[in-house]
């Protein structure tokens, strides 16, 4: 027995849009790599309910005869659900090439769970030839975008923001089992510094500015700031340690700043400013915060 794909979804239950905003991705940087974790998502997802929560079309084989019940009833179980129609039920017989079993001749009982197909009444399949598939049943699947459960949507929207921040491993792994469970409590341990920012700590929409220089008329600097980004970050004061690490080499740091990288803010120096909240801070150190530059660590000096 097995099954096999005939024709995948051609939409995803969750956009991409939705789930950026979910995981608070502010960048379309990887765009391309969310909507592989999105389809990846929803297959687990998939994979453990047993269901086909996009529309798709599958042919669910069946081996050496037509199964039977504990009675001796004759009856196919689709191992998938929920099943919106059967598209045809072929077998071979050994006398002609994979005839094809008449509408009027089964019955199928299709639900949300545990569909199956019978003989109609006073109805007798053909003898089937005892070969491995000898009987495919061709079957359409799962539900409109619209109609997805919530349930299975959030599952889905959860699983991508556990990807999309564990993404070294689940890139470098595979997106399959080993790579999409559970691994631990917590938040991973960056090399060389402190634990990955999770989103719900990332939670202040913080606008991050540059500087640029220009003379006036009367030949006299004339500084202008232009926003090259606005997204999500931790904004918290340096305390106890912190501050007296950071004062060893930058006496009047006073916040800190963390914030998911991408090709906009790894552009940031010392000399330029983050705003939020009606507060502006000075930058005077940006710091990737693991090997592969997945954070910022942005010190800096609030501007009173």
């Amino acid at each position: 027995m097995g099954l096999t794909l005939v024709t995948g979804p051609t939409q995803e239950p969750l956009t991409l849009e939705n789930a950026k905003l979910h995981a608070r991705i502010d960048t379309d940087d990887d765009d391309k790599l969310c909507m592989e974790f999105i389809r990846a998502a929803r297959r687990w997802v998939e994979t453990q309910t047993h269901r086909a929560i996009i529309t798709s079309t599958w042919d669910y084989a069946v081996d050496w005869n037509w199964p039977l019940t504990q009675d001796g009833l004759q009856k196919i179980r689709l191992p998938l659900n929920p099943v919106a129609s059967i598209t045809s039920i072929t077998y071979q017989d050994g006398l002609s090439p994979n005839p094809t079993l008449a509408a009027a001749d089964y019955t199928a009982v299709l639900r949300d769970f545990n569909s199956y197909i019978v003989p109609a009444y006073n109805v007798e399949w053909d003898t089937v030839r005892c070969v491995p598939e000898a009987i495919t049943v061709r079957f359409v699947a799962g539900e409109a975008v619209g109609s997805v459960d919530s349930a299975l949507l959030m599952a889905i929207t959860m699983l991508f923001t556990h990807l999309y921040e564990r993404r070294d491993v689940a890139t470098e792994k595979g997106l399959d089992g080993n790579s999409i469970r559970h691994r631990g409590p917590g938040l991973t341990v960056p090399e060389g510094g402190g634990r990955i920012v999770s989103i719900g700590e990332r939670r202040q929409r913080v606008v991050f500015q540059q500087a640029t220089i220009t003379q006036d008329a009367a030949g006299e600097p004339d500084k202008t700031w232009t926003t090259i980004a606005t997204q999500w970050a931790l904004v918290a004061p340096l305390r106890g340690r912190e501050r007296q690490n950071a004062s060893e080499t930058m006496a009047e740091v006073t916040t800190r700043i963390v914030t998911r990288n991408n090709s906009t803010v790894s552009a940031l120096s010392p000399g330029d400013r983050a705003t939020w909240s009606g507060h502006t801070y000075d930058i005077k150190a940006v710091i990737a915060r693991d090997h592969r530059r997945s954070e910022l660590e942005i010190l800096a000096v609030e501007h009173l």
